[in-house]
């Protein structure tokens, strides 16, 4: 399933390593909420200002370290009551990270937002 996840980054990638960093952004954002080739573009326009601005920080997060494993053990020891929520209209591997999120924390309950993917409120142009 991760595979295909990064199968799918190859674009992204590709500008990541030309050095166009917000063609980079914008591959990455069609990539994450399957929108068309071109659909970065039917965003509202304060959504796409605000990938745009931080486009700069792409090679940043593309070649960034591997970050410490977060482990079901970390997680296990989480105390307090937590709801974990994605977009049902997410990628499969975060619908799956978001289960074993839940799966690991003792009070944890899981919950989707339907008719949404990644950051939901996005895709609802919500977010201005």
């Amino acid at each position: 399933m991760a595979g295909a996840f990064f199968d799918g980054e190859a674009e992204t990638s590709a500008a990541v390593e030309a050095g166009d960093d917000e063609e980079a952004a914008r591959e990455l954002i069609e990539y994450i909420y399957a929108l068309p080739e071109g659909g970065f573009d039917s965003l509202d326009p304060v959504q796409q200002a605000m990938v745009l601005d931080s486009a700069r920080t792409m090679p940043l997060m593309w070649n960034a370290p591997e970050p410490t494993p977060l482990t079901c053990d970390d997680l296990g020891k989480i105390t307090a009551p937590v709801l974990v929520i994605h977009g049902a209209e997410t990628l499969p591997l975060w619908q799956f990270a978001s289960k074993a999120v839940a799966d690991c924390i003792p009070d944890a309950g899981l919950s989707s937002i339907t008719g949404v993917g990644h950051i939901g409120r996005w895709r609802l142009g919500t977010l201005s």
